[in-house]
């Protein structure tokens, strides 16, 4: 009896973790669409512009090796602004100069006009392939499990 009640446990374990492993690759589904919708719609509607990187710092945030916060400016209009939510990218450099498009409506909302859909994409490739493995996975399970109980009907 206690063993049974230990495998129904380990069951809702298993599902409450599969549930969120599914929400999860659903966020970054999500919000690898959503990196490629405001792209496209800034890309419509915008001020083009280019960046200057005025710094990159480098810092050790676990043990995946460092991360660096990549510090802009740009002008629209006349006026000059700063920003440090710009993805890192391989061979970024101080001085090097990054497309934006810029909303018209408010200057400090922007997306770079290069690199701006791989990463929406990359993210929807993620979550898609991770949410397809956990959901074959679960499926490859419940169908052992369902042969396990057909088996040992036959045996009895």
């Amino acid at each position: 009896m206690a063993n049974k009640k230990k495998k129904k446990q380990q069951s809702k374990l298993i599902y409450g973790v599969t549930i969120a492993v599914i929400l999860i690759s659903l966020g970054l589904i999500f919000e690898g669409i959503e990196i490629i919708c405001k792209y496209n719609r800034l890309k419509k509607d915008s001020y083009s512009t280019e960046a200057i990187i005025t710094n990159i710092e480098r810092s050790r945030s676990s043990d995946d090796g460092p991360s660096y916060t990549v510090y802009i400016t740009y002008k629209v209009n006349g006026t000059e602004y700063t920003d440090n939510t710009l993805p890192h990218q391989d061979g970024m450099k101080e001085g090097n100069k990054i497309p934006l498009y810029v909303d018209k409506n408010n200057p400090h909302i922007y997306v770079a006009q290069e690199g701006t859909i791989r990463q929406g994409v990359d993210l929807i490739l993620a979550g898609s392939i991770i949410c397809l493995g956990v959901l074959t996975v679960v499926i490859v399970e419940i169908v052992r499990q369902n042969k396990y109980k057909k088996w040992k009907e036959k045996k009895q």
